[in-house]
């Protein structure tokens, strides 16, 4: 029996419910921003993989022309070359998940005098990366269109 004065402690109050939806709130916040960075440091990676992907189609091309015609081969080799040849299959940009046109994308490597690649430009929906040269080929230098 209960006596007058006591009470049944069972249970939250509703302060401490408030205190618990607040810490995870701010908790689910934090890890949302880092998941975020998580996911384009991904992108920026898959970015620069396919760039390294279209320079070495590119060096398969040149090889092929060289083949074909040893004292000539290319100054420029582009996305819509390397395609219709064969060398490669569209490459899907991996912030917008579209795959890129051949006919319309402006991507390309550079071929040395020598025949080698100088640089490529990788040229995507909303960020491009275009270095100087092959050592620049990272996530560093991805810059917006």
């Amino acid at each position: 029996m209960r006596q007058a004065g006591q009470m049944n402690e069972k249970g939250y109050t509703l302060v401490e419910l408030l205190a618990v939806v607040v810490i995870l709130g701010i908790i689910s916040a934090i890890a949302a921003a880092g998941i975020g960075r998580l996911i384009e440091q991904s992108q920026e990676k898959a970015f620069v993989a396919q760039a390294l992907h279209f320079k070495e189609a590119a060096n398969l091309f040149i090889t092929n022309a060289r083949v074909e015609k040893p004292d000539a081969f290319p100054v420029q080799v582009t996305y819509k070359e390397l395609f219709q040849q064969g060398f490669t299959e569209k490459i899907t940009d991996p912030f917008t998940d579209q795959e890129l046109d051949p006919e319309a994308n402006g991507t390309y490597a550079e071929v040395r005098a020598n025949g080698s690649i100088k640089t490529v430009c990788l040229q995507g929906d909303k960020k491009k990366l275009c270095p100087e040269s092959l050592s620049g080929l990272d996530e560093k230098n991805i810059i917006d269109k």
